[in-house]
């Protein structure tokens, strides 16, 4: 039977039962059996159409708690309608459920092959969850790699840094999430030790080639040279001493090369001591190109009219005027002699860093060149000597910045960062 059927079969019961009890009242004027069980049939009434009311309510209830209790197999067989929705509700959730546990599945299994440790950290640094990787790694390192990661919980530092342990380096990526309500940290963290070894060595090898190279070039001239004058002095006449006089100046001529290498050598090795000050970055721009304009006059330059030019940076005016100077030198060098040149300077900003971006009008570095280019003494010029871009890149460094190529051709650019 039907929800309305029974509504109004219910409402009829108690309309006839509630005017058979008032004409009973009327007419008899006491209470009699008849009185009394009619005023039963209308409290009957009354009690199913309550019942009636409130099944909808509990129905309601029911599949909400079932919903809450992840509870699929609730059914209403009373009313098809709902029972089609029902099943149409319950069919979604069920492909939901598989959607999320092979989710879930595949995100467990790919944690547990990866080689990088992953960790998820409450706020006071208790390890929640932890993948074989991350457990490998702590038997490795005992307690001091939970030890570092928690003093760093207590003042966290940029998403990407790297953690020094006594035996290894490890890249650590950190991340502040919100997961089940509960603040927590995930971590990432994967040796180093091996790349930057690897690195080390192959400057250490591109170093040792630079150095061999130049003392080479001294060294074995000046012997040959000196073995020469030392046969010319033993039966000396006066085109021998000639000889001997020119030998010897190219000797000393080579001798100083040798001492300027050296001392470029040891600006590099030196460290760098520089004072931050608050400068905007235009009038310093400017003053410096000027200073190289007075010796190439065809330096000229020019800023985009979108360019915002009001920025002011953190940095050592000197050094960063040392840097301009070392770009634009590089640039004039770069264009055809008498030629003019133009630097098109265009700023922006990422963040908390200023950017700064150098374009010449060039020829542009080749490809074979871009990947040593910041390396010591390396140099693609006939007069060159490799130390501006090299020292350029460590002056930068040491204010907090950095020095990097950003195009290669058809013309070089280069962008300085500095922090805002």
């Amino acid at each position: 039977m039907s929800p309305k059927t029974q509504w109004l079969l219910n409402m009829t019961v108690l309309l006839g039962s509630t005017v058979v009890a008032c004409w009973l009242w009327i007419n008899e004027q006491h209470f009699s059996a008849r009185l009394v069980l009619c005023l039963v049939f209308t409290g009957f009434s009354l009690y199913q159409l309550w019942q009636l009311y409130q099944a909808p309510q509990q129905q309601t209830q029911r599949l909400l708690q079932a919903l809450a209790n992840a509870d699929l197999s609730l059914q209403d067989q009373q009313q098809p309608a709902t029972a089609a929705l029902l099943q149409q509700i319950r069919s979604q959730l069920l492909y939901a459920r598989e959607q999320a546990e092979s989710r879930a599945n595949y995100l467990q299994t790919l944690l547990s092959q990866l080689d990088i440790a992953v960790l998820r950290l409450s706020e006071q640094g208790e390890v929640l969850e932890q993948n074989p990787a991350a457990q490998r790694l702590q038997s490795q390192t005992g307690p001091v790699l939970l030890e570092r990661v928690r003093s760093l919980l207590q003042a966290p530092p940029s998403q990407h840094t790297t953690l020094q342990l006594p035996e290894d380096v490890l890249a650590l990526s950190m991340v502040r999430t919100r997961l089940l309500g509960e603040w927590s940290y995930l971590l990432t963290l994967q040796s180093i030790r091996s790349p930057l070894q690897q690195q080390k060595v192959q400057a250490y090898q591109q170093l040792l080639r630079v150095l061999n190279h130049e003392m080479a070039n001294s060294i074995t001239p000046m012997t040959s040279l000196t073995e020469s004058v030392r046969q010319l002095l033993q039966a000396p006449d006066a085109e021998d001493l000639a000889d001997a006089q020119l030998a010897l100046a190219t000797v000393q001529q080579r001798g100083n090369h040798l001492l300027q290498f050296l001392d470029r050598f040891r600006s590099l090795t030196q460290p760098i001591h520089c004072e931050l000050c608050r400068t905007p970055l235009q009038p310093l721009v400017e003053h410096s190109l000027r200073l190289l304009q007075a010796q190439y006059p065809q330096l000229h330059w020019q800023w985009p009219e979108q360019t915002e030019i009001s920025s002011e940076v953190w940095c050592d005016p000197a050094l960063l005027e040392q840097v301009l100077l070392n770009l634009a030198t590089n640039a004039i060098q770069a264009v055809s002699a008498s030629a003019p040149v133009l630097l098109t300077l265009t700023i922006s900003r990422r963040q908390e860093r200023i950017l700064l971006d150098i374009t010449d009008n060039g020829v542009g570095i080749s490809q074979d060149a871009v990947h040593s280019l910041f390396t010591p003494f390396f140099t693609t010029k006939a007069k060159g000597n490799g130390i501006g871009l090299a020292l350029s890149r460590q002056l930068m460094q040491a204010m907090d910045g950095d020095l990097s190529l950003q195009q290669a051709s058809p013309s070089a650019s280069f962008r300085l960062e500095m922090p805002a």
